[in-house]
């Protein structure tokens, strides 16, 4: 198992401070928008065979893609636990995507800062910014998704909004069970040494190893630390994996349990709940304030 953490000490040097505070210690005199300070906080499995580190900066607000899914939520409550925790004056911009023919991922999204916030004993605005949304609009338009993506963050970060930006991008298992064959996003089968060897610049992979602490790891850890937090029922159900249109789910309101993401949830969960398809749809006013956006 190589963690994050392996493939960073590899390529940067960095001094412990203060406990579990790092500095990076960079030859060039390039300083990020996030700074030299992090605070690295790290989350084991049950078992204590894998590990995600999460690199948090003392220089902020940090910005989080937050679908409503099942990684992205957890990224969400590991953050906001980790700034919590070590008593950081740091806030968590949230961000979503706006799509016409998926519009739940604002709904969902709102629904799990809430119950993070509940969980974590939170106030509403102690960490948590008020939400901020890329409007992918009609898929069918020349600019894809990615590129979207990419102009929005970079106005994002060019505005000061935010000095980096987290994804809950995890790994394809491996070896892959059946299900999960076909359909996959192959770019999630990338090992470590593939992930090095693209051409990117050091700043750039440090801060894509920093912003992305599930990059190697696969959904079965993910379903583990939902158990050790005690989640599967405080956090799991109020998130959404599938990606089924609405005429495959009664409007959003239930999962189509046919595609790749809801087969995936199901391999990794369902030995840990009962159903692992259950949902809790957004209320019309969840829905509502959403839209209002």
């Amino acid at each position: 198992m190589i963690s994050l953490s392996d493939v960073f000490g590899k390529y940067f040097s960095f001094k412990k401070k203060s406990g579990q505070q790092i500095s990076i210690l960079r030859d060039e005199g390039y300083i990020p928008r996030y700074g030299n300070e992090l605070l690295c906080a790290r989350y084991y499995n049950e078992d204590e065979t894998q590990y995600a580190d999460i690199y948090v900066p003392l220089k902020g607000p940090i910005g989080l893609w937050l679908s409503g899914g099942a990684d992205s939520a957890l990224l969400a409550f590991l953050l906001a636990k980790t700034i919590k925790d070590y008593g950081l004056n740091l806030k968590i911009l949230p961000m979503s995507f706006k799509r016409d023919d998926k519009p739940w991922n604002l709904w969902t999204a709102a629904h799990v800062i809430e119950r993070i916030e509940s969980i974590l004993n939170l106030q509403k605005g102690e960490i948590f910014l008020n939400h901020n949304f890329c409007d992918f609009g009609d898929h069918r338009q020349k600019l894809t998704h990615t590129n979207k993506i990419k102009n929005h963050i970079t106005l994002l970060k060019d505005n000061r909004l935010v000095t980096i930006v987290y994804n809950g991008l995890t790994h394809n298992p491996d070896p892959l069970p059946p299900e999960l064959q076909d359909e996959r996003e192959t770019i999630r089968d990338v090992s470590p040494q593939e992930y090095l060897n693209q051409n990117l610049s050091k700043h750039d992979l440090e801060e894509r190893i920093i912003s992305k602490p599930f990059l190697f790891l696969d959904k079965s850890f993910v379903a583990n630390l939902y158990k050790k937090h005690d989640l599967l029922e405080s956090l799991l159900p109020y998130t959404r994996s599938c990606e089924g249109f609405a005429q495959n789910t009664k409007f959003f309101k239930q999962t189509c349990k046919k595609c790749w993401w809801c087969k995936e949830r199901n391999w990794a969960f369902s030995k840990y709940v009962d159903d692992p398809y259950k949902h809790i749809p957004a209320s019309e006013k969840m829905k509502k304030s959403c839209v209002a956006v």
